[in-house]
């Protein structure tokens, strides 16, 4: 069968169903990336985006955790009748991504779609059949006649949405309710929270760095201040007692009377830096519902223990990682060949010698043949053992 030849759904319908109709304006225009006179404007500022990766570090494992747990496990091609895995379609599959091979292409657009809430795809006709190619979602703006644009620095190219025969561009967005064009990622109500505790982590930076103390305000009553002390004051604050090498050194003014120094800001620990930075990191993973322990989290005194992480290990796939494979699968469905459908490897959550005890309880029951467990446990086939345990079962 040759690829792509046969299509059981036309791109027309997908398209209409993953695509939101166009309504009232967006309220959150983008800011660094304004939109021409035929664009749609983003929902949010695609730059606060990048730049969210790169402060916070929680934000940054929870989308890498989640873009790999559901796109990079592995894959395979699986006939949809009888639900049996077709590797000889793998190679296929995989030829149709020339510019990098499938994998690594789908773990790009897996980023995209938990970093910007969409991802792109180019099909480009041949004499094989269409090749696919990841786009940037960073670049690309989409065009109120239904088309899209990408823009790379002065270049910007126009591209029509795919319609299943010619060169386009193939979407994929996360549902929002305020969507119009584009989809809005599940972490943007964290935002606020991510940018909170850089600030945080900035100001207690500038307050090592630059002075290491508190504001403060000199008072001098009753009298004006000598030109020789104004500088000495001055001196102190601004070279001798700046920086952590310099803390704690002393102030001697032998000649002035009623000078009171009065601090302008609150000290660092009366602000409750650690609990706003903490408070902060559990809103940027309640937004993405990753298991915090994925994320290195343990917090002193909560429940532990095998149980409670199977648990939410459990939780984490049945309902996110699977709801996210089979997203992709849906979307990429048109491109392969009728009968066949793209399954993507799960999370396992169990530990080697429970999943050794549990498939040899099947095997040994007759529930499974040897080679049955071995394929469901990632391993190959091994001639003459299903045999072997017939023959044991029937003698």
């Amino acid at each position: 069968m040759k690829w792509f030849s046969r299509m059981r759904h036309s791109a027309a319908q997908v398209m209409k169903a993953i695509t939101v109709t166009a309504g009232a304006p967006l309220r959150w225009p983008t800011a660094s990336d304004q939109p021409g006179g035929d664009e749609w404007p983003r929902p949010f500022d695609y730059s606060t985006a990048v730049e969210a990766i790169k402060i916070n570090p929680y934000h940054a494992l929870a989308v890498r955790v989640k873009t790999e747990a559901s796109v990079g496990l592995g894959w395979s091609i699986v006939d949809l009748a009888t639900d049996e895995v077709l590797p000889d379609q793998k190679a296929a599959w995989d030829a149709c991504w020339p510019g990098a091979g499938f994998l690594p292409s789908v773990i790009r657009l897996g980023y995209d779609l938990e970093t910007f809430g969409n991802c792109y795809i180019e099909i480009a006709p041949t004499p094989d059949g269409p090749a696919l190619y990841h786009i940037p979602a960073v670049t690309m703006f989409h065009k109120y006649n239904g088309g899209f644009r990408q823009r790379t620095g002065a270049r910007q190219q126009d591209f029509p949405a795919w319609d299943g025969t010619e060169r386009g561009v193939w979407h994929l967005g996360l549902y929002h309710p305020e969507a119009v064009a584009y989809g809005q990622p599940d972490w943007l109500p964290a935002l606020n929270a991510i940018l909170l505790d850089a600030r945080a982590t900035g100001w207690s930076t500038a307050f090592f760095e630059n002075n290491c103390v508190p504001r403060w305000a000199i008072l001098v009553k009753n009298q004006s201040i000598a030109k020789k002390t104004d500088e000495t004051i001055r001196g102190f604050f601004q070279s001798q007692f700046q920086g952590v090498g310099q803390a704690h050194r002393a102030l001697l003014l032998t000649d002035v009377n009623d000078v009171e120094f009065v601090k302008l800001q609150q000290d660092l620990k009366d602000i409750a830096l650690t609990e706003l930075k903490q408070n902060s990191r559990d809103e940027v993973v309640a937004a993405h519902g990753v298991p915090p322990r994925l994320l290195g989290i343990i917090t002193s005194g909560q429940l532990g223990g095998g149980g409670e992480m199977e648990s939410q290990l459990q939780f984490f796939r049945e309902g996110f990682l699977k709801q996210r494979q089979a997203l992709f699968a849906r979307w990429l469905q048109p491109f392969l060949p009728e009968g066949m459908a793209l399954r993507f490897a799960t999370l396992d959550i169990t530990d080697p010698q429970t999943d050794a005890e549990y498939y040899k309880g099947l095997v040994e029951a007759g529930v499974l043949l040897p080679n049955e467990a071995r394929a469901e446990m990632g391993r190959p086939a091994v001639d003459g053992l299903d045999e072997a345990a017939i023959g044991r079962l029937v003698g």
